[in-house]
């Protein structure tokens, strides 16, 4: 969460809704609500509006209006762990880890372990090489729900950031079992199986992952790493196939160009490797990169420039 780290919890508008709702019948009754010591009904309600307005806020990319929001949903009421979970999602945008970390800590506080909030606990600890937090809290969402997606995946992280490739592999694997498709577990694989030189189950991985994006999105990085694992299966002609693809995506960028015209020599295809060539001369004409391509195609005994049309 690219990876891959979900800033917007998917159930946050539909919980926000539900206790909004739930906090009106309340306040027309004039009662307090029971699970809270001191706030009135009145101020949750106001903290549940704030906390939707600094939702919305977010996903407008509007990250300091948030906050505001958040610190003053807080405020209002200090019993409300999800205020507190999204206000840690503000803190860390901004770059106060240390506080961040604060809030989630008051979010699980006071709701016991909640799963999202010990996701999030595990994503940061993560974020700052914490290791032994990190795994604790992930575990901890495991106990919570052990059909978590997000907690496997988390933990997968944990495993292959620090090393443990067969343990993330394995997480990973049980992250897809409950949320198939899911982008940042199939990139994970693809890179801890490029690691292991098992280019089959790289590739594998990766051809998922261009199927949960239509056809003509896939991106340009996952092109190319399906271009680099058909290559180290010895298949340099379906590699340049990915790489053409992955050179009409997006600005011209001259590696792509080199590893594509590499590909077609390889695979005796030395004219499409010429036409790669007049491309990448127009594109970045003086380029010694370019040149030296130009001086390997004249070199190579399939190819004579002079004889070009």
């Amino acid at each position: 969460m690219d990876a891959k780290t979900q800033l917007l919890p998917r159930v946050c508008v539909r919980r926000s809704a539900a206790l909004a709702t739930g906090c009106a019948l309340v306040i027309a009754s004039g009662c307090r609500l029971p699970c809270y010591d001191g706030p009135s009904a009145k101020n949750v309600l106001a903290s549940r509006q704030l906390v939707q307005q600094g939702m919305r806020d977010m996903e407008r990319g509007e990250w300091n209006g948030a906050e505001k929001h958040f610190a003053t949903a807080v405020k209002q009421c200090p019993a409300d762990h999800e205020a507190h979970r999204l206000y840690a999602e503000t803190l860390w945008k901004a770059g106060r880890q240390q506080e961040a970390l604060v809030e989630i800590n008051e979010a699980l506080r006071i709701a016991g372990d909640d799963e999202q909030s010990l996701v999030r606990h595990a994503e940061m600890r993560l974020a700052r090489s914490e290791f032994e937090q990190a795994l604790d809290a992930a575990r901890r969402a495991l106990d919570v729900n052990p059909q978590s997606a997000d907690a496997w995946a988390v933990r997968g992280k944990i495993w292959q950031t620090s090393g443990d490739l067969s343990r993330a592999a394995a997480d990973f694997h049980q992250s897809l079992g409950r949320e198939p498709g899911r982008r940042d577990a199939l990139e994970s694989l693809a890179e801890i199986y490029r690691r292991q030189n098992e280019p089959q189950r790289a590739l594998a991985n990766l051809r998922a992952l261009a199927e949960t994006y239509p056809v003509d999105e896939v991106p340009r990085e996952v092109l190319e790493q399906q271009a680099q694992a058909l290559l180290a299966l010895n298949r340099p002609a379906d590699a340049a196939e990915q790489l053409a693809v992955a050179c009409r995506r997006g600005a011209p960028v001259l590696p792509l160009w080199l590893a594509m015209a590499d590909c077609q020599l390889q695979s005796g295809q030395t004219q499409a490797a010429l036409v790669t060539l007049d491309q990448a001369q127009a594109f970045w004409p003086g380029s010694p990169e370019v040149a030296q391509l130009a001086a390997n195609l004249n070199r190579n005994p399939r190819t004579l420039l002079t004889s070009r049309p």
